[in-house]
Parts: structure tokens; sequence; C-alpha cells
């Protein structure tokens, strides 16, 4: 993204590799402080560099792969639920429904609803009926052939060898039926422990009225209010909005914040909507960041986009090697009785001439090859290992996942804040040959703390940094007074965040954009060397430019303004280990459990922290997706 670690000169053509001169760092530097420290013109600061940042058109891609039709269909009737309301100007949306008011529904219409739509209630949060769970617990090959074996011995008098079977078929069929039913009460107790409430308007004889209900008392056509760290009930489009931004990371996995906004324009000729990249739509399990403002609700409970995931995920389980393999045993046990019964009836007839013997004797045969005891032994067992782990506090919904577990050979962990401490902290500020500099502190500094947006983790690290420094970062260059003239905002595809700045004590003319973002694959190699040497280090990389631009009344900036920027140098910031994370990796080892790192990082941090834990032994491997 950054062309090169050294401020270079491109040509006017713009083509890549059209670099006429490399500075090294003695000769920039005094231009750039001579800019903060004096009122002379910038016209000493040169431009240089090729463009830092440009969106990438191919990049607009979902995210979602391709799933199966009839989550397709799914997913296009919630699209063309939220696309009725979100593809209209504001100021239409309450005229295609005649009963929903801007002001809040009543409290009959609310009533009404919660009857039609049902409680806002997750799928993942619905319990399994009492009478599934029984079937599930009866449905199991050994019991299906101790009761076909309970069966054929009461038909042919043999009644204390029917009792014994059936009293395993039950015994065993019981223990798994009440454990698994008294972990289930346990779980919905806990969610239902959990209360989420929600603000909403409510229309009524004096006016509009806010109050907070339950989260499952959310309706379709509700009026939400929301602000920083709530969580969007339902799918929703806004109606008001000040300074939004939300982050979809429950569904996407990206944590940088989204701005959203309302709807003012009718849609343009072709137009659809995407679910995930929109401007007016925030979906289910979706939370603020910052700003606040007002919401129509429109999809609740199963109907909701996050729902149409979890009813995929809640879909029949795949079998585990425990099923496999006691389906497999059960067979075995079948084909070895149909093949030696038979076999014996007639051998025991032929010889004995008794042909009522012989079939007692063949069926005590399939019987005694048949362990009665192995359900019982089975589930037994797991109900014993349920109990231990419930002594970890740890709820056993289902007797399959305690074998699931203990299955387990490879473990895919997150880095940032599951192996690390998620505290990032600034290590060093260097220049693009990796030679300690303030001047990337300094300008990262002024970027962060004028930022109107959301503060990431990185911003945060940037500032605390500089107000907790013991030294003078900013001797001889003002580190305040700086007025901000315009902003880009930070996005997942540009990944830049700008700033265009004025200079303390000038006429306002004099600008100063300063830029920062991730490094990326460029043509420069010096710039790939040093980041690569310093990820192997362990560090996240912010890179840092800045270029002259003159300030004119009300000019806005955008993304096509960072171009022709002077590269200055990198902000290293380090996530440290967690002080167990060595340890915890250690003892999966001793189960011969191995585990994989998944991260969006460079991946010369990851080998960085999997070397730090012991994972890979010095210059090992790692898959770069």
């Amino acid at each position: 993204m950054f062309a090169g670690l050294l401020p270079v000169t491109r040509s006017s053509s713009g083509k890549k590799g059209a670099y006429h001169a490399v500075y090294d760092e003695a000769s920039v530097m005094p231009s750039i402080a001579k800019l903060f420290s004096s009122r002379s013109s910038l016209g000493n600061l040169e431009k240089h560099g090729p463009d830092i940042a440009t969106p990438d058109i191919k990049s607009n891609k979902s995210a979602i792969p391709p799933q199966p039709v009839a989550r397709e269909e799914q997913e296009h009737l919630i699209c063309a639920t939220l696309s009725r309301f979100a593809q209209v100007p504001v100021s239409a949306i309450f005229v295609l429904e005649p009963g929903w008011n801007p002001s809040g529904l009543s409290d009959e219409q609310a009533s009404l609803m919660l009857k039609t739509h049902g409680p806002n209630t997750p799928v993942a949060e619905r319990p399994l009926a009492a009478l599934q769970m029984l079937w599930g617990a009866i449905v199991n090959p050994f019991n299906i052939l101790l009761t076909i074996l309970a069966i054929v011995s009461a038909a042919t008098q043999q009644i204390p060898t029917f009792v014994v079977m059936m009293a395993m078929v039950f015994a065993s069929t019981g223990l798994r039926y009440w454990q698994e039913f008294k972990s289930m009460i346990q779980a919905v107790n806990l969610i239902k422990s959990v209360t989420t409430n929600t603000r909403v308007l409510r229309y009524r004889s004096s006016g509009s009225e806010e109050l907070e209900i339950d989260q499952r008392n959310v309706v379709p056509g509700d009026i939400i209010a929301v602000t920083s760290g709530d969580v969007f009930p339902g799918d929703c489009v806004l109606i008001t909005a000040e300074a939004i931004t939300i982050t979809q990371a429950s569904l996407t996995g990206e944590m940088m914040p989204i701005e959203k906004t309302v709807r003012l324009a009718a849609p343009r000729p072709g137009e659809t909507l995407d679910l995930l990249h929109n401007d007016n739509v925030c979906l289910a399990g979706t939370s603020v960041v910052t700003g606040n403002g007002y919401a129509l609700i429109v999809s609740t409970g199963k109907d909701t986009y996050m729902a149409s995931i979890a009813s995929e995920l809640s879909k029949r389980r795949p079998e585990n090697a425990t099923q496999i393999g006691i389906k497999k045993v059960s067979y075995v046990l079948m084909g070895f009785m149909g093949v030696m019964a038979p076999i014996v009836f007639i051998v025991q007839g032929a010889v004995s001439k008794n042909w009522k013997g012989a079939v007692m004797f063949a069926i005590a045969v399939a019987v005694g090859i048949t362990p009665e005891m192995l359900p019982m032994i089975v589930t037994s067992n797991l109900a014993l290992s349920a109990v231990r782990v419930a002594r970890k506090k740890v709820i056993v919904k289902r007797f399959d996942a305690i074998q699931s577990l203990g299955a387990v050979r490879i473990l895919c962990s997150d880095k940032t804040g599951t192996l690390t401490a998620d505290l990032v902290r600034i290590s060093m500020s260097t220049t693009g040959t990796g030679d300690l500099s303030q001047l990337p502190i300094k300008l990262a500094y002024i970027n962060s703390s004028l930022q109107t947006g959301s503060r990431s983790p990185i911003d945060h690290a940037i500032v605390d940094f500089v107000n907790e420094s013991g030294q003078d970062i900013f001797k001889g260059i003002p580190g305040d007074g700086w007025v901000k003239q315009g902003e880009v905002p930070f996005d997942s595809s540009r990944r830049l965040l700008s700033v265009l700045v004025s200079r303390p004590g000038g006429d306002g003319s004099e600008g100063l954009l300063i830029t920062k973002g991730a490094v990326e694959e460029d043509e420069r190699r010096t710039i790939l060397d040093t980041a690569q040497r310093l990820n192997e280090e362990g560090l996240r990389l912010v890179a840092v430019a800045c270029r002259e631009q003159l300030i004119k009344s009300f000019m806005t900036i955008s993304s096509s303004d960072e171009s022709e920027l002077t590269f200055i140098g990198f902000i290293g910031l380090l996530d440290p280990l967690k002080p167990d994370a060595a340890q915890a990796i250690k003892d999966l080892a001793a189960l011969n459990v191995q585990v994989r790192i998944l991260t969006g990082d460079a991946p010369a941090v990851a080998a960085k922290v999997a070397r730090d834990l012991g994972l890979i032994p010095s210059r090992g491997t790692f898959v770069n997706c």
C-alpha cells in the first residue's frame, strides 16, 4: 500500500516503477520539522511516492461463501423484506405500512404484533422439545437390537431374558434422557437469567414515550433508540443517525467500525441491496460503536439474517466417531447373528431332531452374542464425564459432545485476545530503513487525536503512549493547536485514515494531510524488507505518510486526496502474550492436541507468536490464505 520505506518521487505518468529519486532521512526530516516549527511555505515539502491507497474495485465481493439453494432463497426473502424499507427515502418509509408510526407503536399494536410474530428469540436460544429429546435417546442401534431380541425372547417364553434386556434399554435411555433434559433446563434458565433491555418508543394519548422493554418483546414496527454499546435486537433501518458507526464482527468477523446513515434519496435504476454492505441497514446481532439515533425494526426472531445463519448451524449434525462406532458394531453383531443363528438352528435341529429346542438354542446364541450391558456402560461413562465437566462450570447439553471433546486432535484458536492480551502498546517509531525516529509517532498522534470516528485500539495506544510518555516527544514541534480542516474516515477496503490539519499559528491556508494505515505489498523492496524484519520481531505495523495541501474555504477531502504522499515511517505495536498462554499450549500438547492460530495479522507476526508459544521450533512454515 505504501510505495516505499524511503520517500521517492513518482513521475507525472503515475506508472509503477517510474521513480526518479530516493532520499535519506537527513534530507527529508529537516524540511518536515521546519514545517512544524515555522510559518514558512509548504512548498519545501516535496510530493513523493505513488498513491498510497487506491480502492480495490475487485475487493467488492461478498465475504459469504456459496450456500445451498434453501439458504439462498431464505437470504433472498430477507433481503427483499429489508429492501422494501431500506431503498426508499426515510421520509417515505412509514407510508409503506400505514399502521406504523414514527412516534412508535401503541401498546395494543405491539401486543398484536407480538402474538402474530412471536417473541424475539434467536433460534439458538430455543430448547429442544422434551419428546424430541426422548426420541433421540431411544433411537440407538443397540437399543433397537436389544428390543428386537427382547421381543423374540418374550415370544418364546423366555421372560427372564426379556426382563433383563428391556431393563438395560430403559436404564440406558432413562439415564441419557434425564441428564440431557437436566442440562437443557439449566441452559434455558441461564439464558432467561440474562435479560437485555431495549429502548423503544410507545405512542400514547400524551404523545410518544421512550421506555425500556425486554428485547424478547421487540416486534416489527417498533422504533428503537440506540447509542454506543447497544446491540440491535432485529434487522432494522435507520431513520435518524448522528455519527453512527457499527461493528458487524458477529456476522463478518470484521472488527473495524462501519459508518451508517439514513437514506435521503430514491434508489438509482437497477440498484440492489447488499445485506452486509449498505448505508442504512443494521442487522440483528450487530452493535453500535459510536453515535446515536433511531431505527425502525423490520424483522425479528427467526426472520432475521442472524437467525438464517443459526438455522443452518442447528440442522442435523454429522455423526461423530462414537455414533459411527456404535452403528458399525451393531451392524457387525446383527450380521453375525444373521449368519450364526440359522446355522446353529439347522445343525442343532438336524442332530437332535428337536426343532423346537433348536429354535430356543439359536435364540440363546443370538442373545449371548449381544452385549446387553454395553449401552448402559457407554451411557454411564458419558454421564460421569458430564458430571466432571459440570464441576468446571460447563453445561453439557448433549452426551455426544463429551466424546467429541475427547476426540479433538486439532484446536484452531484466534490470536488476538485469546493467546495475546489484546492490550496493544507502542514499541517503537522508525523510519523506512528501521532507524529510530520520533517523527512517525508525532504525525500519528496528530492523526489519532483529531480524528472524530471510532477510535480503534491502535488509536488509543498511540494517544496513550504520547500522553504517558516521560520524554518530551514534541520538543521543538507543537503538539497541540492543530486545527482539523477535513477527514477521510477509515474503512476496511482502503485500510487508511487521513486528516487534513492546519499548522498552529498559521493563517489556515497552509495544510498538511496526515495519513496512517496498513502496510501491504507493493513494488518497493525496501519497505517490504523492513516491514518483514519488524514483523518477525512480533510487531504489528502502521505506516505513516503526509503531504502538503492548500486549504480552501468550505473544501472537503476524499480518498482521492490520499495520493502523492511522502512516506515517513512505521509505528511498531506489540500485543504481549497472555501469561498462561504458553502453559495452556503445553497442557494441550500433553493431551495430543495440536493448536493452530487463525489471525488476520501479518504472517510473520503470527509466526513470531507461534515461536514464542512453542508451536513451531524456529523458522517454521505457515499458511497465508
